[in-house]
């Protein structure tokens, strides 16, 4: 689990954790490139829902408040 938490964040995941694995078993190359190309997917979804739901509320509020005036 420490080894996919480092590959996630980027912490010295080469030199320590897919050098020595791909050394013994260069399968697991595949694994971890796929891996990174989801996670990153993922988390840049995460981050562009935030932003557009904000902007869905900002755009909603200032629709509600040009009705009012």
């Amino acid at each position: 689990m420490f080894s996919i938490f480092q590959i996630t964040t980027m912490d010295s995941w080469g030199s320590g954790v897919l050098k020595p694995i791909v050394m013994y078993y260069p399968g697991y190359a595949i694994f971890f490139i796929v891996f990174i190309f989801i996670v990153a997917f993922g988390l840049l979804n995460i981050v562009l829902g935030v932003i557009v739901e904000s902007v869905v509320t900002q755009a909603s509020s200032n629709i509600e408040r040009q009705q009012k005036v």
